[in-house]
């Protein structure tokens, strides 16, 4: 029976699809039976053959199918007449008549539609043959008719070719759904099996974990801790049966602690958190890793088989997690204004790692020099140049984006060369570990407070490095040196530094009143630690007199606009101080006046929930963003008392409040308001939030009323408006 031309494209298809699991599949089971034969003896493996196969056979039935197809549906005029290529126009005329009496469906009455597609391709042929248009249309394009439209589809056997789309497409997408899927399946497998992953890549549950655990000052044994207990450190091949066995191991665990004890290799802090450690996996690790690092110091303290497992995972393994958290530390340590210590002690982790000792001893730098190649030398790096600036300014603002643009130079290797394989650990356990090379990493932190600014991994081998790296500066005015820190973590105490002073200056600071930084005390970090609309409460670090670095918790406003261009012009009748000066909100201290009567003083009684009780207080509110202070002033009083203003007598410049707890700063205007210029019905504008009295109080003996309310009313008292008025009054008596 022949093939359809639509069958052999299916069959082709099949081949196809069907090598792309035969052949990594013979290799797999070649492999097996030449390298590991006693894993041949599973039956997983049976699996894999017995699959293997079948689907051989399917390809042998497949190829078989492909030698039968029929190729009627290419148009060969001479293969359709049956007639040979040389055959002369007597031939072809003889040959058309016969097959036209033939296939006529006159005379094919059992089979008249295959008859009658067959008369018309004979039909065709002869006018291909003997038709000028035909003929020349046959020979550029093959096809007596001229050029084709071209037809795709799917790939389907013929016994579908009758079926509707839609079956037909369900019919492809399953199909398409099992065969990948299956070679899916047989991937994930075979990858879970062999117990490898990418080590560059972390899960996000890690990711979110280290992210959570990263603190200010880490020490290594942090470190080793929370990474040795990650899921990509703790999970075996066989995962339920490897914590099994190591529970089971744990009075070995701790008769191994109390010999490395004894032996004071560590801290006895380390060695109690090892033993309370809940996961017996990840005290595993840790033992496997200490007994490696401290191995000179354990002579007497024979080492259990079952630590060469776990050990050797560490070492390939431990080192990817190391810089993948040395790489969050980097990001997040600015962000939340951390110092450089802990990225420093990572750092300092993947030395030890990669020659094989804890500490940067006398003993461990001879056995480091000791296993140099012939010929080589340790790294001997220097900073030749570096210099901090912002492009294409003259000047640093806190908060600037500043650029680093430094050179650093291997002085070990020569000019034009490329620095050689480190001598590392890594040598024999994994030939082509990434770890061997002589990556270097930058730093960039302040010097006085080690604060971290910014942090990237250079992994240019040449002679003469340069780097040019853009960070957000420092926040606040000040001078500050910075330390450029490059180090190589292929070797131990293989850096080099460079300092670089740094001086950032607010715009209006030195125009207005020059450059009042000094350099201690001085604060060097805030963050964030609650914000709203209004207010920011924040962490402050700053270094005191003696350069000791100390902590303070306040409040700022966020809501601090610098008053506009205009705001000088439009109080020009006004004394004013600082006009260009940034400042939060004004206090207003409003006369009323009165001809022929005695004037008075226009406070409120306002509910303030931080203190639970009414305060007699002055006007007060803050600046809207482009408004003048004096402008504030009027529509503050006009708000909250429903009085008018006449004019400002007096601006004071901003003035610090609280400053113990905030940064807020205000302004004292004193205002003018004449009674006879006021509406009867005059009325306050007040927020939802706001509960606000209007009280008159006598200007002349202004500081006994407030006593009085404050005893009569249990009212508490503004600190600004009972000082205003005792100034009012003048010295006491007993003074004078």
């Amino acid at each position: 029976m022949e093939t359809s031309e639509a069958d052999a494209a299916f069959y082709s298809f099949a081949v196809v699809m069907l090598s792309l699991y035969i052949v990594p599949t013979a290799l797999f089971v070649l492999y097996r039976f030449l390298k590991t034969p006693k894993l041949t003896r599973t039956w997983g493996f049976a699996a894999h053959v017995l699959a293997l196969a079948v689907a051989v056979a399917l390809a042998v039935q497949c190829l078989r199918q492909l030698q039968t197809v029929d190729t009627s549906g290419v148009f060969d005029p001479y293969e359709i007449l049956q007639i040979s290529d040389a055959a002369g126009l007597r031939d072809i005329k003889k040959a058309y008549r016969r097959l036209s009496r033939e296939l006529h469906p006159d005379k094919n009455l059992g089979s008249q539609r295959a008859a009658a597609a067959r008369f018309a391709r004979v039909a065709k042929a002869y006018e291909a043959l003997t038709d000028p248009k035909g003929m020349e249309n046959f020979r550029k394009y093959g096809h007596p008719d001229g050029r084709q439209a071209l037809f795709m589809d799917f790939a389907l056997l013929s016994t579908f070719s009758g079926a509707s789309a839609g079956s037909s497409s369900l019919f492809v997408l399953a199909y398409f759904a099992v065969v990948l899927g299956a070679l899916a399946w047989i991937g994930y497998t075979l990858h879970r099996r062999s117990g490898s992953r990418d080590r560059t890549q972390i899960s996000n549950k890690t990711a979110a974990l280290l992210v959570d655990a990263l603190a200010e000052k880490m020490s290594v044994h942090d470190i080793v801790e929370l990474l040795l207990a990650t899921d990509e450190m703790t999970t075996y091949p066989n995962a339920a049966e490897d914590r099994l066995e190591a529970q089971q191991r744990a009075q070995a665990h701790n008769k191994l602690v109390k010999k490395m004890e004894a032996a004071k290799v560590l801290p006895a802090e380390i060695f109690s958190r090892i033993k309370k450690h809940p996961d017996h996996v990840a005290r595993e690790n840790m033992l496997a890793l200490y007994q490696y690092l401290r191995r000179n110091k354990l002579h007497g303290v024979p080492k259990p088989t079952w630590l060469d497992a776990r050990l050797r995972k560490v070492l390939l393994e431990l080192p990817f997690l190391v810089e993948i958290f040395a790489t969050i530390a980097a990001e997040h340590s600015f962000k939340r204004g951390f110092t450089a210590q802990t990225l420093l002690r990572a750092l300092s982790l993947l030395s030890s790692l990669a020659q094989g000792s804890f500490v940067a001893d006398d003993d461990a730098l001879r056995d480091q020099r000791a296993r140099l190649a012939d010929g080589a030398a340790l790294p001997q790096l220097s900073i030749a140049s570096a210099s901090l600036a912002v492009l294409d300014e003259a000047n640093v603002q806190p908060g600037d984006w500043i650029t680093a643009e430094l050179t650093l130079a291997r002085n070990h290797v020569a000019v034009g060369e490329a620095a050689p394989l480190a001598s590392t650990f890594y040598d024999e356990i994994d030939a082509k570990s990434p770890f061997r090379k002589e990556h270097v990493w930058f730093l960039v932190s302040d010097r006085a407070s080690s604060r971290l600014y910014a942090a990237w991994k250079c992994v240019d081998l040449s002679q003469t490095v340069t780097q040019k790296v853009g960070f957000k500066g420092p926040g606040l005015a000040g001078k500050y040196e910075m330390e450029i820190r490059a180090v190589a973590v292929a070797y131990l105490d293989a850096h080099a530094t460079f300092k670089v002073p740094l001086v950032t200056r607010r715009a209006w600071s030195s125009r207005a009143n020059g450059d009042h930084s000094a350099d201690l005390p001085r604060v060097i970090a805030e963050d964030a630690v609650f914000e709203n609309p209004w207010l920011r409460l924040k962490r402050i670090r700053f270094l005191d007199q003696r350069g000791r670095e100390r902590d303070w918790t306040g409040v700022e406003r966020t809501t601090t606009h610098r008053p506009p261009a205009a705001a000088t012009a439009a109080t020009a009748a006004a004394p004013c101080q600082d006009s260009e000066e940034p400042c939060d909100a004004v206090v207003v201290f409003p006369f009323l006046t009165q001809k022929q009567a005695a004037h008075r003083v226009i406070v409120i009684r306002q509910f303030r929930p931080p203190v639970g009780k009414w305060v007699v207080e002055l006007p007060a509110g803050l600046i809207d963003d482009g408004e003048a202070p004096a402008a504030t002033a009027f529509r503050e009083l006009r708000e909250e008392t429903g009085f008018e203003g006449a004019r400002v007598l007096h601006m004071g410049p901003p003035m610090v409040n609280d400053q113990g707890i905030t940064n807020g700063r205000c302004r004292l205007l004193l205002m003018e308001v004449r009674a006879e210029d006021q509406r009867a019905d005059r009325r306050q504008q007040l927020e939802d939030d706001e509960m606000i009295q209007v009280l008159l109080a006598p200007l002349d003996g202004l500081v006994p009323w407030l006593h009085e309310r404050r005893t009569a009313s249990g009212d508490a008292i503004d600190a600004r408006l009972y000082s205003y008025a005792l100034g009012l009054q003048a010295l006491p008596l007993v003074l004078r």
